[in-house]
């Protein structure tokens, strides 16, 4: 990823799924980063209540959203186009690191 995005994602890291509740583990994940980035660079590991279920409820929310039906792609589709329906439909945006719908 670009240099000047690096800052932000060690500044944003949220641990989720079940073995995100280990005893200790989002000690020793800011530990180990802070070993391999310099100093000035600022390390925030969230751990949110219930990180089992975050990815789902996440997923779930999505689901309901109006960008829903702009987000989906048939198998149909995606075997008649192949991944240049993709790049058409959806485009990378650097700011929030995801890919989104055109519109």
């Amino acid at each position: 990823c670009p240099i000047e995005t690096r800052r932000d994602f060690f500044e944003n890291i949220v641990l989720l799924g079940g073995t995100s509740g280990m005893d200790g583990l989002g000690e020793r994940v800011e530990n180990d980063l802070s070993l391999m980035c310099p100093q000035s660079v600022t390390i925030n590991i969230d751990l949110p209540e219930n990180p089992e279920i975050c990815t789902w409820v996440g997923a779930s929310s999505f689901s309901d959203s109006i960008q829903f039906n702009d987000g989906i792609l048939t198998r149909a589709q995606f075997e008649e186009h192949g991944a240049r329906l993709v790049h058409s439909k959806f485009y990378f945006d650097d700011r929030q690191s995801q890919f989104l719908p055109k519109i």
